[in-house]
């Protein structure tokens, strides 16, 4: 190993245990030395210089940045690594930045191009089949956000297999295939299931690294989320008060951004509208100071933010919120990306809370015809996207076609969480009224009484 491969080495090992921005800003200047004293014409080791700063801008979501380095990486490798055994990691790079960013097509290609050099003769030894279990963990997550969520299953399952054959189960790699599985599990419908398996993946996390570790903050992060979807709001917030606790033990993390930003979601959901505010302000600040001011991090604490401001009335606060937030992310993914349906769903929401019911009905097909395309069909997001433009027909007579947006949003969102969540009274009361409009009474008479068995259910257990 040369001089500055073992420097990339552990630049890279310090972004994979997810270190304070200042060691990130060290391992940068490790790579931009590496770079600038490596001679195109005669220096090997230049692909694997750029794709150590690839990979490091990937881990800092410059995506911009990382690209031309990694395709220039990759290009480099193809006419060198005869063997193939550097090419892999570079094109599972490259295909991890094209996944980010909505290019589900171009990422496929690469990832597929890479599991076959590692399942040649000459790279698939017992080492790389380690390399293969990260590979196909990525490649799930690409398969389940291009909506597969049978092939993200198998290929978790692979990935699971290949670290069981191997001894390493109880791995850092081995928490991050559990989670994955446990994603695929909750998009499946599964959130029992989902939830063993983080709290597996939490337990292997303080096990190999302590109670403290930024790894187990990462796991409780989470299972927060994972809580939060079932509306468990006492564990979720028990779960993120502890990520956030040990993330502040560390100079400041993107992580504790994130962690932040949802403890202020589980906070605003219980009405605790200005604590919610506030966590989710400090969310935005840090990551504006670690990533920059037009990061998608940031978009989405934006977001967030913007729905703590919508339930104290200050709409027009939130209204600006928004605007920004989808200024960023329509500069950093493609116009058919999950997050510009998100953007336009939650200011199609806005409008319609304004009464703005034009505009609100154009934005949120807008977003429905993204999201239906990008998402899972059982994914919440597509759900709430049905049901408020469901919601924006009814208040403008659009009876038959409100109708069959509450019919599939409410499938949606019943699949996603569960049939006793509360947050489905709301929906059902709107979606009576059109059945009422319709003069289809005995079906009205059906989800009233649905509706006030969960408003029943749910004050018996507060």
């Amino acid at each position: 190993m040369s001089r500055w491969q073992f420097v990339i080495f552990l630049a890279v090992a310090v972004v994979a245990r997810g270190q304070s921005a200042g060691q990130l800003s060290d391992a940068e200047r490790e790579h931009k030395a590496a770079l600038a004293t490596c001679d195109p014409q005669q220096c090997p080791e230049l692909p694997v210089i750029l794709n150590g700063l690839g990979g490091l801008y990937y881990e800092l979501g410059r995506y911009n940045d990382a690209e031309p380095l990694l395709l220039r990486a990759v290009e480099l490798l193809r006419r060198t690594d005869r063997e193939g055994r550097l090419l892999p990691a570079a094109l599972s790079n490259l295909a991890a930045v094209y996944r980010i960013r909505g290019r589900f097509t171009e990422a496929k290609s690469l990832y597929d191009q890479a599991r076959n050099l590692q399942g040649s003769e000459q790279s698939f030894d017992g080492g790389d089949r380690l390399e293969s279990a990260s590979l196909l963990v990525r490649l799930a997550l690409l398969t389940k956000d291009m909506g597969d969520l049978a092939g993200a299953a198998e290929l978790t399952r692979s990935a699971l297999a290949v670290l069981t054959r191997n001894g390493a189960e109880d791995t850092a790699e081995g928490a991050r295939a559990l989670a994955t599985w446990a994603a695929i599990l909750e998009a499946q419908g599964h959130p029992q299931e989902a939830e063993q398996e983080l709290k597996r993946a939490l337990a292997i996390c303080e096990r190999i690294s302590g109670p403290n570790d930024i790894s187990v903050a990462d796991e409780l992060n989470t299972l927060g989320i994972s809580y939060s979807h079932r509306t468990r709001w006492v564990e979720a917030e028990a779960s993120l008060r502890r990520s956030v606790a040990i993330l502040r033990m560390y100079p400041p993390l993107p992580l504790l951004a994130s962690a932040l930003n949802n403890l202020g979601s589980v906070w605003l959901a219980q009405g605790r509208k200005k604590e919610a505010e506030a966590s989710i302000r400090q969310a935005v600040a840090t990551w504006e100071l670690l990533l920059g001011p037009d990061h998608p991090n940031v978009a989405a604490g934006l977001t967030n933010l913007a729905a703590s401001l919508q339930a104290r009335g200050r709409d027009e606060e939130a209204a600006r919120m928004l605007d920004r937030a989808r200024a960023i992310d329509q500069e950093n993914f493609s116009a058919d990306h999950p997050r510009i349906g998100i953007d336009l769903s939650r200011a199609g929401a806005l409008a319609k809370s304004r009464k703005r019911y034009v505009e609100a009905e154009d934005l949120l097909r807008r977003a429905y015809t993204i999201l239906e395309s990008a998402l899972p069909p059982t994914d919440q997001e597509l759900g709430v996207a049905a049901l408020n433009l469901a919601d924006v027909l009814r208040l403008q007579k659009q009876l038959d076609s409100s109708a069959e947006m509450y019919q599939r949003g409410l499938k949606i969102v019943t699949s996603a969480w569960g049939p006793n969540d509360p947050r489905l009274a709301f929906w059902l009361d709107g979606y009576v009224r059109v059945l009422r409009d319709r003069k289809e009474f005995a079906e009205a008479a059906r989800l009233e009484i649905q509706a006030t068995r969960i408003r029943v259910t749910k004050t018996l257990h507060n």
